[in-house]
């Protein structure tokens, strides 16, 4: 049985399209910020599955690249591209499954190293699958989710330490995501 968020019929989708309209919309509220400290790094992490897509995928690892852009002290822009290798709770013989991420959202600071924050996010799922004798099952879609996030920053030298858990919904599906980053300042006020 392959999963079910993968089993759709391809459809023509405009994801590009899509990030180009996120991108455009990130990129007009940082114009209008104050604080303008900037921040990039790259982070790793884990794919937790619930509910359905648990039914089908283990603990999947993931790895990206993540921007932050400061609107004032308490508050933060974030950019997120991460890609992660889905690994199936069955073993498949010539199945390989993948999720690009291309997010952004805000995260707001409640305490000096603890913040919350959402977004929005478009999610690119590609499935392939060999059946044997020449057969190739291959689809892909996107999809449009949220995210709700919880982290904490642990400032050190010339970095900081940014572990974070962040709830993302999916086409109605929940999934989890663990990420330890490592946010570098690259300029700003």
């Amino acid at each position: 049985m392959l999963p079910f968020i993968l089993c759709r019929p391809k459809r023509k989708e405009v994801s590009m399209k899509k990030a180009f309209i996120l991108f455009v919309v990130l990129l007009a509220t940082v114009s209008f910020a104050e604080k303008g400290d900037m921040k990039v790094g790259p982070h790793v992490g884990l794919w937790l599955p619930i509910g359905d897509p648990g039914d089908v995928y283990n603990l999947s690892p993931r790895f990206g690249a993540k921007f932050l852009y400061g609107l004032n002290e308490n508050m933060d822009i974030e950019g997120n591209v991460a890609y992660g290798l889905m690994q199936p709770k069955e073993d498949w013989d010539g199945w390989s499954s993948s999720i690009l991420e291309i997010a952004g959202g805000v995260r707001y600071h409640f305490k000096d190293n603890m913040y919350a924050g959402g977004g929005l996010g478009i999610n690119m799922v590609s499935v392939e699958y060999d059946w044997g004798y020449g057969t190739t099952y291959d689809a892909s879609d996107s999809e449009l989710g949220l995210f709700g996030c919880f982290g904490m920053k642990f400032p050190q030298k010339s970095f900081e330490i940014d572990p974070e858990v962040k709830l993302h919904l999916i086409d109605g599906d929940i999934w989890f995501t663990l990420d330890v980053g490592f946010n570098f300042p690259i300029g700003g006020k």
